[in-house]
C-alpha cells in the first residue's frame, strides 16, 4: 500500500506505460472495495447499538422538541370580533414644534400616524330653574297659572332634588350598602353637592312613600297564594306554619329592600 502511495505521489500519470496505469487502477479498486466493506460494517454496528445492544427492542430516543407541523392556512372568521370604536366626542392632535434629533422647527400639518381613543367620566351637576310663568285672560281679566306636577320637574313636591340624585342616593344606600356618611362626601368630592343628614333621609323615605303601593300589592298577591304557610306534614303543623310565617315576613323584607 506503502508502495502504491509513493508511486502515486512520484510517478508522472502522464509518461506511465499502460502496465503501470493497469496496476494503479487496481490497486484503487482494492481499497475502495475495502472501504465500502468498513462501512457496512460501522453501520452494522450502528444498527446493533439503536437497538439495545442486540436486543430485539428499539431504543426509545424521545426527540428534544416536537415534529414541526405544516403550518395551515388560518381560516377567516365571517364576522370579526374586535373591540370598535367609540364616536370621539373630542378630537385631540398632538404634533412636534421641532424635531428631536436636530431642532429644527417642522412646518405642515402632518399626517396621522396612529390613533389611541380613551374614555373618560365627566360628573358634573346640573341646576334647572322651573320659571311659573303667569298669564291674564283677556275675556275674563282672570289670572292663569300654570300647575306643575311631579314628573315635569323631575322632583316630589317642593324639593331641590331631582329624581337622579334620589336614584343614586338609593342605589349607594340600599344596594351599594354605602352608609350615609359616605354617601354624602362621595356626591360632594364627585358631583360638587352638599347634601346633609336629612336630606338624604328625606330621599330615602320618598323612595319607600312611592314603592308602597307595589309592595303592598305584592303583598296581597302573595297572601293569597296557595302554597303559602301550606304544611305537608299535619303533626308538624303547628311549628312548620310558625317558621313558614317567619321565612315570608324575611322574604317581605328582602324585597322591600329591593325595590327601594
Amino acid at each position: 500500500m506503502l508502495r502504491r502511495r509513493k508511486l502515486l505521489c512520484e510517478m508522472d500519470l502522464e509518461r506511465a506505460s499502460r502496465e503501470e496505469l493497469v496496476e494503479i487502477i487496481r490497486g484503487l479498486l482494492a481499497r475502495l472495495e475495502g472501504l465500502e466493506a468498513r462501512v457496512a460494517e460501522l453501520e452494522a454496528e450502528n444498527l446493533r447499538l439503536r437497538r439495545g445492544g442486540g436486543s430485539q427492542t428499539e431504543l426509545c430516543i424521545k426527540a428534544s422538541r416536537p415534529p414541526r407541523e405544516e403550518k395551515k392556512e388560518r381560516k377567516h372568521r365571517a364576522q370579526a370580533f374586535v373591540r370598535r370604536r367609540e364616536k370621539a366626542d373630542e378630537v385631540r392632535y398632538h404634533r412636534l414644534e421641532r424635531c428631536p434629533d436636530c431642532g429644527a422647527k417642522l412646518s405642515g400639518e402632518g399626517w396621522e400616524h396612529r390613533r389611541h381613543q380613551v374614555i373618560e367620566l365627566e360628573i358634573k351637576r346640573r341646576v334647572v330653574d322651573h320659571v311659573v310663568m303667569a298669564r291674564r285672560c283677556g275675556v275674563c281679566g282672570k289670572r292663569a297659572l300654570p300647575k306643575l306636577e311631579d314628573k315635569e320637574t323631575g322632583a316630589v313636591g317642593k324639593r331641590r332634588f331631582g329624581a337622579s340624585i334620589q336614584s343614586l342616593v338609593t342605589v349607594l344606600n340600599v344596594a351599594g350598602r354605602l352608609p350615609i356618611r359616605m354617601i354624602r362626601r362621595m356626591l360632594r368630592e364627585t358631583c360638587g353637592l352638599h347634601l346633609s343628614n336629612g336630606s338624604v333621609v328625606k330621599l330615602l323615605d320618598g323612595v319607600r312613600t312611592a314603592a308602597e303601593p307595589t309592595v303592598r300589592e305584592l303583598r296581597e298577591q302573595v297572601r293569597a297564594s296557595s302554597s303559602v304557610c301550606a304544611d305537608a306534614c299535619p303533626a308538624r303543623g303547628d311549628g312548620m306554619a310558625r317558621k313558614r310565617r317567619q321565612w315570608l315576613s324575611v322574604d317581605l323584607l328582602d324585597s322591600d329592600r329591593a325595590l327601594l
